[in-house]
């Protein structure tokens, strides 16, 4: 992945739930606080967003109540095959301290 991409969802992974992936609604940032916080120009931002979407690490819900009803927020996820490699990698690894 480019490392515009990966800086972009580095950013967002911190601003994320860790237990959910949901940016909050209200803080979701915009291109420009992306573009401010990582130093790349918008273009840039938006390019890097557009790889996370298409790679599946990046998507959105919309929501169904409050003053934003309707609207569509960000999402962080982790593709089927990420997925699937870190748990093949926690099991080898589990397994070789069980022994």
């Amino acid at each position: 992945m480019h490392p515009h991409a990966r800086l972009v969802g580095h950013d967002l992974m911190w601003r994320a739930s860790h237990a959910t992936g949901r940016i909050n609604a209200e803080t979701e940032p915009s291109v420009h606080d992306l573009a401010l916080a990582t130093g790349l120009s918008a273009g840039q931002v938006e390019v890097a967003l557009q790889v996370l979407r298409t790679r599946g690490w990046l998507g959105s819900r919309r929501l169904k109540e409050g003053p934003r009803e309707g609207q569509a927020v960000m999402v962080l996820t982790i593709p089927a095959l990420a997925l699937d490699q870190i748990r093949e990698h926690t099991a080898q690894h589990h397994s070789a301290y069980v022994r």
